[in-house]
């Protein structure tokens, strides 16, 4: 995820946040006792604009099935 999240530029080389996700939303800092240390992402934000970017989310399995020795996959 941090990878995609790299691609669209909401987060930088050394994993933390852009400005622009920082001024768009999509993450806040967690500890400000400590600025920096810890960041907060935005769920419902971030996997909205992961979806609109055709990403498939985690914990989704696709359907196995079995047919003369061959495998079909649904949902990959």
């Amino acid at each position: 995820m941090g990878r995609w999240l790299k691609g669209l530029s909401l987060r930088e080389e050394n994993g933390r946040p852009t400005p622009q996700a920082i001024d768009d939303g999509y993450v806040r800092d967690n500890c400000p006792a400590y600025p920096g240390s810890n960041w907060l992402w935005h769920k419902e934000k971030s996997c909205h604009t992961l979806d609109m970017m055709g990403y498939r989310r985690g914990g989704v399995r696709a359907e196995i099935e079995q047919h003369n020795g061959f495998v079909l996959i649904r949902g990959s």
